[in-house]
């Protein structure tokens, strides 16, 4: 009898981990069509080698890293300490978000000279 209410009681928890994960990240999953759009205007710009290139690949890189660093560190607050964990590949994901947006120039520089370009 208590083995079966113990188990009752995990599968109860497991259930609202579960709902409260989902709840806490489909919000963020919205901005990952944004990012997108951004780098496919970015290439296209490049391809047709638009006056603006520039602009529009320091936009994309700015937005895309920022969502990048946003969604991985809500994925590790969800996750609680396992987040930090190396057994979990989410710690790795928020590392590489981290240097992606220091890496080719900072964003805050970016977006110093996005802000000039208008």
């Amino acid at each position: 009898m208590f083995n079966f209410e113990l188990s009752e009681k995990r599968k109860l928890l497991k259930e609202m981990a579960a709902k409260f994960a989902k709840k806490e990240i489909l919000p963020v999953r919205d901005k990952f069509d944004p990012a997108r759009l951004l780098v496919y205007r970015s290439a296209w710009a490049n391809t047709k080698r638009h006056p603006q290139r520039d602009r529009f690949s320091n936009m994309a890189k700015v937005f895309a890293t920022n969502m990048a660093m946003e969604v991985t560190t809500q994925c590790v607050q969800v996750m609680g300490s396992y987040g930090y964990s190396k057994e979990y590949p989410v710690e790795k994901y928020m590392r590489d978000a981290k240097i992606v947006q220091i890496f080719l120039g900072p964003n805050e520089l970016l977006s110093q000279l996005i802000g000039a370009s208008l």
